[in-house]
């Protein structure tokens, strides 16, 4: 009978809450605080860090924004960032950079992300990004680093992003340095594309991905002539999947560019080393 009344019981369903809205506050910055520093506040019982201004405000004052009381009614975002993408800002891997400012800004609603219009121009310093908050526009350039883009997001928004996440922070890495190789591959830069492509393989601990980076590299260097150093990572790539046809087959066509027929007819005696004519 418990086990009838059990099976009677209507199934209850976990709603998934709506995301909690936002405000914009003015925040007085503490004495003693400089310009662009970290300052925490204490709002609705929870603790926040806020970032103060640089350069610091006639008033003294900072806005950010914050989680808004029950009931509150959403606002349109006040502030946007607009990464270039043009010239030499791609090349410099303003793509990467936009994504990262579009991650470490999730969730806030105060800020707007896109791609800007047209050449933002200082382009010697690429890349470049402008904040734009009530008409006015700040030029960000040289966005190099995650610690820059960091920077920038809160400076426009007043909420500093955590990069004491390692995954987060490798991520954001990763992202920027695969933009990069691949701006520099459809423009035939061979070298750009491959700087520090080696290095990445080598640090790799997963090794299905180190496999899948060693593999664009050997990729990289037959485009750019470097055939020995493609041959030894061709070799290393089927020797990791032995009974794999493709990787033969891969190894073979790099044989035969480099001219070394016998060697490819040692491959035929490999375990699924059969060759088309």
């Amino acid at each position: 009978q418990q086990q009838q009344q059990q099976q009677q019981q209507p199934e209850q369903r976990q709603e998934t809450p709506p995301p909690q809205q936002h405000a914009v506050y003015t925040i007085r910055v503490p004495p003693g605080v400089r310009p662009g520093g970290a300052f925490v506040v204490e709002h609705l019982g929870v603790h926040y860090q806020i970032t103060a201004s640089d350069p610091p405000r006639e008033d003294g004052a900072v806005e950010c924004w914050l989680p808004a009381p029950p009931g509150h009614q959403p606002a349109q975002p006040e502030v946007e960032i607009q990464v270039c993408q043009a010239g030499a800002c791609r090349r410099a891997g303003s793509e990467a950079v936009l994504l990262e400012i579009e991650e470490l800004g999730a969730g806030l609603l105060c800020l707007s992300v896109s791609a800007a219009d047209g050449c933002l121009g200082a382009c010697d310093e690429a890349p470049n990004a402008i904040v734009v908050r009530r008409g006015t526009e700040v030029l960000q350039s040289r966005l190099d680093k995650v610690e820059k883009t960091a920077a920038l997001v809160a400076a426009a928004t007043g909420a500093t992003p955590n990069l004491d996440d390692p995954a987060l922070r490798q991520r954001l890495k990763e992202a920027r340095q695969v933009r990069a190789r691949q701006q520099a591959r459809e423009e035939k830069r061979w070298n750009g594309a491959m700087q520090g492509l080696a290095e990445q393989v080598a640090a790799s601990a997963d090794e299905s991905k180190r496999l899948d980076l060693l593999l664009e590299l050997a990729e990289l260097e037959e485009a750019a002539g470097q055939w020995e150093a493609a041959l030894e990572h061709r070799r290393e790539l089927q020797a990791a999947s032995p009974d794999e046809p493709h990787e033969i087959m891969d190894l073979a066509t790099t044989l035969g560019k480099m001219g070394r027929v016998r060697e490819i007819d040692e491959l035929q005696r490999l375990p699924g080393g059969a060759l088309p004519a």
